[in-house]
């Protein structure tokens, strides 16, 4: 058996769209080549609003879907890839024995005319199985962009004191067959997490079903459990089928008891606090009528400029006459008290 290439890893983008569609496309691509009837899925299901049909949906429209959301960015995920040719006993695995031709037409009669170009070379053999070389993916994503899989797993999301977009989920990895036990899911999960701290991510959460002992590859899409603790992961919540693991990429941040980290507003106000410790205009004061400005510092409200320049100039020849005969009657300024 030949030893098996270095696996470079890299985050899914509009470049990779095509290496992602011919790891997944039908039956045959080396996704889900011992599990067919997931071969439909592209990993669309955690992206399904739970009150959509999930088994209504086809593998080309869930293709269709997968392609879009990568071209706008909204899909995320990491690619593990075999530098240059799969090596023999990895093909005989992913591949049909008879490739050339052969695969090229069995793949494009499932895939829809317009996406054809995009994800199979019209020659095959060698130069499909060069696009070929992604032997594994890990759904990961900041939080905003997977809102639908906490229901879909049917729990409630926990708690974190971040913003959505400074915590992210890990909900899936789909190894190529023959690599398995290779380190693929390992070289996976560390470059994420170094990328996700590059980005400014605070809190990662992950979910491994309560497998046991068991070697189905069905029981283990969400990683496993001893590979998260490897990397840290501490159970923060428990369920029937799966435990909730958390890594803290900036200490001290993601519990609700845990500080803030700094220049975040609190938990359950709104942001108005800004720059100098002053606060926006909120609009009328809780209290009156009246349109007020507060200011942290003085507190002292100030009437808005809705009065009329008439009744300005009266209130301000009040006030100097009133100077004027408190002059003439003796009375020492306050301003210049000593």
């Amino acid at each position: 058996m030949e030893r098996p290439p270095p696996i470079t890893v890299e985050r899914l983008s509009p470049t990779t769209r095509g290496d992602y569609l011919a790891f997944f496309d039908h039956e045959h691509g080396p996704a889900f080549a011992d599990n067919p009837e997931w071969a439909r899925c592209y990993c669309q299901f955690y992206r399904t609003p739970r009150a959509l049909d999930w088994q209504a949906f086809t593998a080309s429209e869930n293709r269709i879907a997968a392609a879009a959301a990568i071209d706008c960015g909204e899909a995320e995920g990491y690619l593990a890839k075999a530098e240059g040719t799969i090596p023999p006993d990895a093909r005989e695995a992913s591949l049909p024995p008879e490739g050339g031709r052969a695969l090229g037409t069995a793949l494009r009669a499932a895939i829809p005319p317009d996406a054809r170009e995009a994800s199979l070379p019209p020659e095959g053999g060698p130069a499909l199985r060069a696009r070929s070389s992604v032997v594994g993916w890990m759904h990961a994503a900041p939080r905003h962009k997977l809102p639908h899989c906490f229901e879909r797993m049917k729990i409630a999301p926990l708690p974190v004191d971040v913003a959505p977009h400074e915590a992210a989920v890990i909900v899936c990895f789909v190894i190529a067959p023959a690599w398995r036990r290779r380190g693929v899911a390992s070289a996976l999960l560390d470059f994420a997490l170094a990328d996700f701290a590059a980005r400014g991510i605070a809190v990662v959460d992950a979910f491994p079903f309560k497998a046991g002992a068991s070697t189905d590859a069905t029981d283990h899409y969400h990683g496993p459990a001893s590979l998260f603790a490897s990397r840290g992961f501490v159970p923060v919540a428990d369920h029937p089928d799966l435990t909730v693991v958390r890594k803290q990429l900036v200490p001290g941040v993601g519990t609700s008891s845990s500080p803030r980290r700094p220049g975040l507003p609190p938990l359950g106000r709104p942001a108005q606090r800004a720059a100098g410790g002053r606060r926006r205009p909120t609009g009328r004061h809780p209290t009156s009528p009246t349109r007020w400005r507060c200011s942290m510092r003085s507190r002292s409200p100030t009437r808005a400029s809705s009065r009329s320049a008439t009744g300005s100039r009266r209130r301000r020849m009040r006030r100097s006459g009133s100077s004027r005969r408190a002059a003439r009657a003796g009375c020492v300024s306050t301003s210049r008290r000593t």
